[in-house]
């Protein structure tokens, strides 16, 4: 072996060790963070947690359990101006009704007309007041991902909910936004209560596209 196989060697170790080290590092961190996220989830029975998202800034997500899994998908967002804008065209949105509301949200559903239901004028109201704001019900698997739950054996049905902002708010903002999230749940599940045909509780590839 000359000089320079012992030198790619030794480099190749030196980049494999590297690597190994980074991957457990990045694993504990992950592992801290969803426990911290399982304890806040079981003390407050919401979590709230932050994260960058470029080139947008901060984003606020608050996220929490469904009482038991629903079997309907909803997505309430003016996140993205960009879909805003290709929902307004016609495409992948469910109208309501509302004018104002119309124009400043895209509603993606499995079911239009339950959709529409839980968008009370309460509830569409207080949307209004929000900018940069999305609602969604999901599975674990479609909302926060495999490291959350491992415990679960029923990964993708949709038992989560989840609501973000586009900042970073302070208690007294996310209180606000944690009730909005609660009012749109509670009228979720009173639109659902009774919805007993074609039930499908598990999340499909499309959801949160």
């Amino acid at each position: 072996m000359d000089l320079y196989q012992i030198l790619f060697l030794v480099l190749a170790v030196a980049l494999i060790g590297g690597v190994v080290t980074l991957l457990v590092s990045l694993s504990r961190a992950t592992k801290e963070r969803v426990d911290q996220a399982r304890a806040e989830l079981k003390r407050n029975g919401f979590v709230r947690d932050l994260a960058q998202l470029r080139p947008l800034g901060t984003l606020t997500r608050i996220w929490g359990k469904l009482p038991k899994a629903t079997p309907l998908y909803l997505q309430i967002s003016d996140f993205d101006p960009l879909s805003v804008a290709v929902g307004n065209s016609g495409l992948f949105d469910i109208k309501v009704g509302d004018p104002e509301f119309d124009v400043s949200f895209v509603v993606r559903s499995n079911n239009k007309d339950k959709a529409i239901q839980v968008l009370t004028t309460s509830i569409r109201k207080n949307l209004l007041e929000f900018k940069g704001l999305r609602f969604r019900t999901g599975s674990v698997i479609s909302l926060l991902g495999v490291d959350y739950f491992p415990e679960v054996k029923e990964k993708e049905l949709r038992n989560f909910w989840m609501i973000e902002q586009r900042s970073e708010l302070d208690p007294v903002q996310t209180k606000r936004l944690h009730s909005l999230a609660e009012a749109i749940i509670s009228e979720l599940n009173q639109v659902c209560k009774d919805w007993v045909g074609e039930q499908k509780l598990k999340t499909t590839f499309f959801e949160g596209r």
